[in-house]
């Protein structure tokens, strides 16, 4: 139930780990799939039951795109954006810790 305060909390956690995982890869809209995916899940799919409508790649937005941010998401005293550069700028296809150079 939206009225629980457990609900509030755990889909404040989800934000989190949705918005760590936006800051590590760099993400866009071209990463949400548009086709091919369960029934109801693909990037131009509506979502139900939001009016006015939405769909699912209306939703696919960093946090401060909502109006708020996870400041805190560091990791050593690093940003999240700090610590890992995107696959587009690494010729072997991983990301690189740059606190330990660990290839991951």
């Amino acid at each position: 139930s939206v009225s629980d305060p457990i609900f509030l909390l755990h889909h404040s956690f989800l934000d989190q780990v949705f918005e760590k995982w936006f800051r590590r890869w760099d993400a866009d809209l071209s990463f949400y799939p548009s086709r091919g995916t369960t029934i109801g899940h693909n990037r131009n799919t509506y979502m139900v039951p939001y009016f006015p409508m939405w769909s699912n790649g209306d939703g696919f937005r960093r946090t401060t795109e909502f109006g708020y941010t996870f400041e805190f998401l560091q990791i050593n005293g690093y940003s999240i954006d700090e610590l890992y550069v995107p696959d587009s700028e690494l010729n072997h296809g991983s990301c690189v810790d740059r606190t330990s150079s660990t290839y991951y």
